[in-house]
């Protein structure tokens, strides 16, 4: 069965929550849900579900048969919006929980997409004018009477050696790939993705700012559904894809055990903005912990949405620089004989 994507769970949150909230029966929504739905594997995934719900099963225990599709905090949350009655609104709130985070992954996706694509085809480029075009200017310029400019010696000896090794570049590649994709789950290679990512400052920045709001866009709606703070830490870290800040969220969690405050405890993580920590505090002080972590998320994700936003713009310029130093290089190199050949004739 083909994979049913993110947006895809997104779209059956957004209708299911839209029918329950028309008055259907959750029974009822599944039914015209799956006549209706366009794809054979989410028609298929709504169909188990409902078999499920008609044998008795409560609605986050069908959820829970799919981790991969239904995370804990969607089953937690729509387990309490079954026992005290609120399912309309519980689905709401994962609905608009789910929108949040495909926002976030659509703006990182946006702002890295430019780029990637943009240095991808000028190494594709060098490659094509180091393997075809520099192999021909090479065997025209054995016949020059002059000697040839350093710089384009070392273009036509880097040649020589890529074609040369080109069938152990080609092998290493389909090795690698095949690697990525039959061990991509591994832990190892987890961990050591985890390692890179975090090595590399604006990446590391980048992708913590991203892990803070939703941490707080996610721990709100968890305790808007009136989970504990403790059960709501728990399930949080559990969200998280990085070791760092799931062991940073556990210590969070002990601390709260311990009888400290969330802010206390913030205090003590460094990826943790002080921002978070004063809102967390007056939400505290107040009694309105979840809306306070609600408007701090909405604050880093326009924070985020404009950092995004102007690192776009500011690799505009890098991504020439770069195209320069490659394409314009080896153009240089290439004609720079074929110049001073004319010059000594003049």
């Amino acid at each position: 069965m083909k994979k049913i994507t993110s947006h895809e769970i997104l779209h059956f949150f957004r209708q299911l929550s839209t029918l329950i909230t028309a008055g259907l029966s959750l029974m009822k929504s599944l039914q015209l849900l799956a006549q209706t739905a366009d794809k054979a594997n989410v028609r298929a995934l709504i169909q188990a579900l409902r078999m499920d719900l008609e044998s008795g099963k409560e609605f986050n225990r069908c959820l829970r048969r799919y981790p991969l599709l239904f995370d804990l905090v969607t089953c937690q949350l729509i387990r309490i919006g079954e026992q005290t009655g609120t399912l309309e609104r519980t689905l709401q709130r994962v609905t608009l929980h789910k929108e949040k985070n495909q926002q976030l992954k659509k703006q990182l996706k946006q702002a890295l997409f430019y780029p990637t694509v943009i240095l991808i085809a000028a190494l594709l480029t060098t490659f094509i004018l180091l393997l075809f075009v520099v192999p021909q200017f090479a065997s025209l310029f054995e016949h020059f009477p002059n000697k040839v400019p350093l710089l384009t010696q070392a273009l036509i000896r880097i040649a020589a050696d890529l074609r040369q090794q080109l069938p152990w570049l080609g092998l290493l590649l389909a090795l690698t790939l095949l690697a990525l994709r039959h061990f991509r789950s591994a832990a190892l290679l987890h961990a050591r993705g985890q390692q890179l990512i975090f090595r590399v400052p604006l990446l590391r920045k980048l992708v913590l700012q991203v892990t803070v709001a939703r941490f707080s866009r996610s721990l709100s709606v968890v305790l808007s559904a009136g989970l504990p703070l403790t059960e709501a830490l728990l399930m949080v870290a559990q969200l998280s894809p990085f070791d760092e800040v799931s062991k940073a969220i556990l210590k969070i969690h002990a601390g709260v055990n311990a009888g400290k405050r969330l802010s206390a405890n913030l205090m003590l993580i460094s990826f943790f903005p002080p921002l978070l920590t004063q809102m967390t505090r007056i939400g505290e002080e107040a009694g309105a912990l979840d809306l306070m972590l609600e408007k701090f998320a909405e604050l880093a994700e326009t924070e985020l949405e404009q950092r995004l936003h102007t690192l776009t713009l500011l690799l505009e310029p890098l991504i020439i620089a770069i195209l320069g130093v490659l394409i314009g290089g080896i153009v240089i190199a290439l004609y720079l004989p074929i110049f001073r050949l004319g010059t000594a004739i003049s």
